[in-house]
């Protein structure tokens, strides 16, 4: 059903046939018990019609995960740092396998450090990474929205969240084995 035909639509079953919309303002503004004493009802039936009210008017269908058919919400339609931070491993995650492409511009770079490779070369493919992260973190939460099916839009916002804070962790443990590594060697230096 849609807003408009819920909404005007009158309950009979109460006292004076108010619409849903009218009863569930009714509710939001005096609260469920004063609401149910007003109209003449038990407070337990007029929360049956609150809830129906709001799983059908207020919360839309949910479209995820049904690929590029999948009509993605405009909450969604934001910045995703966990897809650009963590890109190919995000797309993985996500069922984003386009993310993928970040691999490549990374085997050039390796490649090109192995080989000797002018320096040039390096950067070359390190800003090629760096644009594909980017449209990644750009469309990363449509793409992800479309391929994987989510219960709600904050459980993905949730778990798109992890992302930000995996990375987080990463960088902390890449930071701890340097500094461990700098300390081992200064330890080998003074003996």
């Amino acid at each position: 059903m849609n807003k408009e035909n819920n909404d005007s639509t009158t309950i009979a079953a109460l006292p004076g046939g108010p619409t849903v919309s009218e009863v569930a303002n009714l509710i939001q503004t005096q609260g469920l018990v004063p609401a149910a004493n007003q109209l003449g009802v038990k407070p337990a039936v007029l929360d049956k019609i609150r809830i129906g009210y709001e799983i059908q008017v207020k919360i839309p269908e949910n479209l995820s995960g049904q690929g590029k058919s999948s009509a993605v919400p405009d909450e969604i339609k934001k910045w995703n740092w966990g897809a650009f931070l963590m890109n190919w491993i995000w797309g993985l995650g996500s069922g984003t396998y386009i993310a993928l492409l970040c691999l490549v511009p990374l085997v050039g770079i390796v490649a090109a450090l192995i080989l000797e490779a002018p320096m040039g070369a390096v950067i070359a493919a390190g800003v090629v990474y760096v644009a594909i992260a980017a449209l990644i973190g750009a469309r990363g939460s449509e793409w992800a929205w479309q391929n994987a099916r989510w219960h709600s839009i904050e459980h993905f916002r949730s778990a798109q969240r992890k992302w930000i804070w995996w990375w987080f962790c990463l960088v902390l443990i890449g930071i701890l084995i340097v500094l461990i590594e700098m300390v081992l060697d200064w330890l080998a230096t003074l003996y």
